[in-house]
């Protein structure tokens, strides 16, 4: 075969096959990032190999520059990125746009300083889907110490966040009726507190109890009673703000969080809403029925001066509004529960206004 000189190269004639030894293939190191993380990856005959290829978890080998060299099969899996889509991108190119740039500096910084970088993200899957991950990268370094290739492991954690969700919300919520349940309501109480401690304002919590609904549960059954709290609980929230809490913190007993209220009169006219609203007409298992609702008010910081106290107070005000006759609301006094033959601070029938 004829060969010719060309600067020092030797170049085969046309139609050759042949390449000479001393000629730079297009697929070299330095053109193919791939090439670069030759040295990083387990040989085919090393176990290792196997947890690379095989793991569920997506893996990413990036070089010291910040580009992708390697991805593993479980990563096209669960991104939809291919391979070819990747490699020599950014190692970035999937986190979503809900990090700031600032973040992701932060994060590669630490992680050339360190060597380790672990936490949550919200990464990018190829159609656009965002889902929270946990990504854990780490620095793979040469006898010298200098980092040659970080390897990252990204595990989706959506599943176990809804999980965790839905467990948080049947914490703090009632099953029944879907409204908050004790502990919400008094967490949330005690947050009021506190931001009406600090601005000097005040507010009002109810305390909402039904009439006779032992009577309905014995006569019409559970399942009936049922039906009413959870009617009850929509009434509840039809008849107050928008901004105001309303929870269920156990049986037939109501509370509600009307925080911004620093006026009497304006805590009557709420009041008489409720009670209108709860009296209205309805009929459980066809038969038509009537309910009313004794309701007990108390003011931050005139009546408590934490959660407890409050619900405390207005929990003893409904028993008052119980013991005058019911259907009506009581504000609270200062006076001892047990005393309650003294007169009432606030106690107003609204019989004739349901």
């Amino acid at each position: 075969m004829h060969r010719f000189l060309l600067k020092g190269f030797m170049m085969p004639m046309p139609g050759s096959t042949k390449v000479s030894p001393s000629v730079r293939r297009p697929d070299d190191a330095r053109t193919d990032p791939r090439r670069s993380a030759a040295k990083a990856m387990p040989r085919p005959n090393d176990p290792r190999s196997l947890v690379y290829e095989c793991t569920q978890l997506p893996m990413l080998i990036i070089d010291p520059q910040g580009l992708v060299v390697a991805v593993n099969p479980a990563f096209t899996r669960v991104t939809g990125y291919p391979e070819n889509e990747v490699i020599g991108k950014s190692w970035h190119l999937q986190t979503s746009y809900r990090h700031s740039p600032g973040f992701i500096e932060e994060m590669w910084s630490t992680l050339k300083q360190t060597g380790h970088w672990q936490g949550e993200v919200w990464n990018r899957r190829r159609n656009g889907e965002t889902y929270p991950a946990w990504q854990c990268t780490s620095a793979v370094k040469d006898s010298t110490g200098k980092a040659t290739h970080y390897v990252s492991i990204v595990s989706d954690i959506g599943e176990v966040k809804r999980r965790d969700a839905r467990w948080r919300y049947r914490a703090h919520h009632d099953g029944l009726t879907g409204l908050p349940n004790r502990l919400h309501f008094t967490d949330e109480l005690a947050r009021c507190v506190e931001r009406a401690r600090r601005r000097h304002q005040t507010f009002a919590v109810m305390f909402v109890d039904l009439d006779h609904f032992k009577w309905i549960n014995d006569t019409l059954g559970h399942p009936a009673g049922d039906d009413l709290l959870a009617e009850i609980g929509r009434r509840l929230q039809g008849a107050v703000r928008a901004e105001d809490l309303v929870a269920r913190i156990g049986g037939d007993e109501f509370t509600v969080l009307l925080e911004d209220m620093s006026c009497v009169a304006d805590a009557e006219r709420m009041a008489h809403k409720v009670i209108a609203a709860v009296g209205k007409p309805l009929k459980l298992q066809g038969q038509p029925l009537s309910v009313s609702a004794s309701i007990g008010i108390a003011f931050f910081p005139d009546h408590g001066h934490d959660a407890n106290a409050l619900l405390q107070a207005a929990d003893h005000a409904m028993y008052r509004a119980k013991q005058a006759g019911r259907r009506t609301f009581v504000c609270s006094s200062l006076s001892p529960l047990s005393d309650l033959t003294q007169p009432m601070r606030l106690s107003v029938d609204v019989n004739s206004q349901a």
